[in-house]
């Protein structure tokens, strides 16, 4: 990378990790020789987040640009770009089914998005800080349908995000530190 690396993450298999950076490039590295073996462009800005499909086979990504990208791993090829939000994109985690990916952006919002389709499925505003908005961590427990995310201005949230619920309504803060 030219310049900072903002995110990393191990592939499910543990032989690869993927990496985040200023440049606005995502980079696949083998982790046993530490070659490069994959380098993607087209956020404009910084990427911030990275995550895996949790077969392996993909990659999103999320950056200052506002977008959340959708990279096939073994071609490189970009199949999917939702831009959404209206401010950088500091989180991303895919559900554990692989079908939907969750986002959380600076303009405060949490979106989950179908994979298949890239519809936005869900958006909620969960919090906003005096500039930050919610960013930082986005985790999806594998044991049922909920997001744990730890965001800049120290709040944390639990959202319960079942397929079937017609909003957000079982959203709740787990802890403030505020």
């Amino acid at each position: 990378h030219a310049g900072s690396v903002w995110a990393v993450a191990w592939a499910p298999d543990g032989s690869r990790v993927v990496s985040a950076g200023e440049d606005g490039t995502v980079r696949v590295w083998e982790v046993a020789t530490g070659e490069c073996v994959g380098q993607w462009g087209g956020h404009t800005g910084s990427v911030w987040a990275v995550a895996w499909a949790p077969d392996g086979s993909r990659v999103v990504s999320a950056g200052e640009d506002g977008t959340v990208r959708v990279w096939e791993v073994a071609t490189g090829e970009c199949v999917g770009r939702w831009g959404e939000h209206t401010g950088w994109v500091r989180a991303v985690a895919w559900a554990p089914d692989g079908s939907r990916v969750v986002s959380a952006g600076e303009d405060g919002t949490v979106r989950v998005w179908e994979v298949a389709t890239g519809e936005c499925v869900r958006a909620h505003g969960v919090i906003v800080s005096d500039e930050f908005g919610a960013y930082g961590e986005a985790v999806w427990d594998p044991r049922n349908d909920q997001v744990l995310l730890a965001t800049g201005d120290a709040w944390r949230c639990l959202i319960r995000i079942p397929r079937d619920a017609p909003d957000w309504s079982d959203w709740r803060p787990v802890e403030c530190t505020r």
